[in-house]
């Protein structure tokens, strides 16, 4: 028989399990964008979050049996009808304590929440699925550190609370769920025991950790902080609200450039061409260098863009 804890209400990170990838690895980047909030344009929201707002209050209501699936609109009852009915299976295979879209303090920040969208728990195993309506960008489960961030948060809390033990050879089990996904299969799984996920959360703390002493003038901390940016889906500057003018991320992508692109420019009126005495003619490169152009260019009109649209 599967009984349900009640939910919490919380707030949001600016170490949020959404952005780990950013802060874990560029931990200069929290401090950064918080001295520019004045250079960020405001973030109004978007229809597709608003879409997936809607279909997480959808997927809660239908998991605690508020409402039906038959209630779902129309637009929603393939995707959230995917997820509720993979949710339903593990429920019904395993029975145990069931979480729906719990609020669970931060391991790293406790004073700062996380939301958990479906966990179930058993005397064997941690179950735990992370439903992403998007359909653009594909989440990967295996290294997810947001999917680490909400289980680990989610066990510490109940440890805290003298409520549940979880030996080190548990099998912890996360997933992401995401039905509309353009690549791969919807469902992306994550499996490893208790003790390596503690394992895997100790880079997640010490960044963390690091970023709260320099927050709190402890010496040398700040020193310690560091940009590095790294471009693709996964990387660091993939969804910085800082990356349309992050000096470090230029200075990162002109590194494989064989000529001063901005020396190539600096000189130039409205209107004009690059100068033709700053740059190489492409006969001039070695094959290296080209290599090196072609290699850089998808990142370079990537930043370029970023840096237009802001």
């Amino acid at each position: 028989m599967t009984k349900t804890l009640p939910i919490d209400d919380g707030g949001h990170s600016k170490l949020a399990p959404s952005s780990a990838s950013r802060w874990t690895v560029c931990t200069a980047s929290p401090a950064f964008i918080e001295a520019n909030q004045d250079r960020i344009p405001k973030d109004n929201g978007s229809a597709y979050a608003d879409e997936g707002t809607l279909a997480h209050d959808w997927a809660k209501k239908i998991l605690l049996g508020e409402s039906e699936i038959t209630d779902l609109p129309e637009d929603l009852v393939e995707p959230v009808g995917f997820y509720l009915n993979h949710c339903r299976r593990i429920e019904e295979s395993n029975g145990g304590t069931k979480f729906v879209e719990r609020q669970v303090p931060l391991f790293y920040r406790p004073q700062d929440n996380g939301t958990v969208d479906f966990a179930l728990l058993t005397a064997k195993a941690l179950r735990f699925r992370d439903y992403k309506h998007g359909e653009g960008v594909t989440v990967e489960a295996k290294g997810n550190k947001q999917l680490a961030i909400y289980a680990f948060s989610l066990i510490t809390d109940l440890e805290e609370m003298g409520l549940w033990e979880f030996p080190d050879e548990m099998l912890v089990d996360m997933g992401i769920v995401q039905p509309r996904c353009r690549e791969g299969e919807p469902i992306k799984l994550w499996a490893i025991t208790v003790k390596e996920l503690r394992d895997f959360c100790i880079e997640i703390r010490t960044a963390a950790n690091l970023i709260r002493y320099a927050e709190e003038g402890m010496n040398g901390a700040e020193d310690k902080l560091h940009f590095v940016p790294v471009e693709g889906d996964a990387g660091s500057c993939r969804w910085c609200p800082a990356k349309g003018f992050c000096k470090a991320r230029a200075e990162k992508l002109q590194e494989p450039i064989p000529f001063d692109v901005v020396g190539a420019f600096e000189d130039l009126d409205e209107g004009q061409t690059i100068a033709k005495d700053k740059a190489p003619a492409p006969e001039q490169l070695t094959d290296e260098e080209i290599a090196a152009l072609v290699l850089a260019t998808p990142d370079l009109v990537k930043w370029l863009n970023d840096v237009k649209e802001y």
